[in-house]
């Protein structure tokens, strides 16, 4: 039997049934820390520090992802608030 027509390629995927589908925009710190391959105790630490997450703990990725790197992009030599000293050799 062919079929044609609207064909739900989602049935066709390689995800095990048993997988349950994440929404990234509401993620337990537990399915965060899984997905990033790091301790929850890490994530848990970042929230404590400022990473955005809900009244309820839960974490969006792509906001957690901006958050990691405005975090690495202020730890980068040449980046902080204060201006750098201009060395004259005087």
């Amino acid at each position: 039997m062919t079929r044609t027509g609207n064909f739900d390629t989602r049935s066709a995927s390689a995800r095990p049934e048993s997988a349950e589908a994440l929404n990234p925009s509401v993620l337990t710190v537990e399915q965060v820390a899984r997905m990033l391959g790091v301790a929850a105790e890490v994530v848990r630490r970042h929230v404590r520090e400022g990473a955005p997450a809900d009244f309820a703990g839960r974490m969006n990725l792509i906001h957690y992802a901006a958050w990691l790197n405005a975090r690495l992009a202020a730890d980068e030599p040449g980046n902080s608030d204060e201006p750098e000293e201009a060395n004259h050799g005087d």
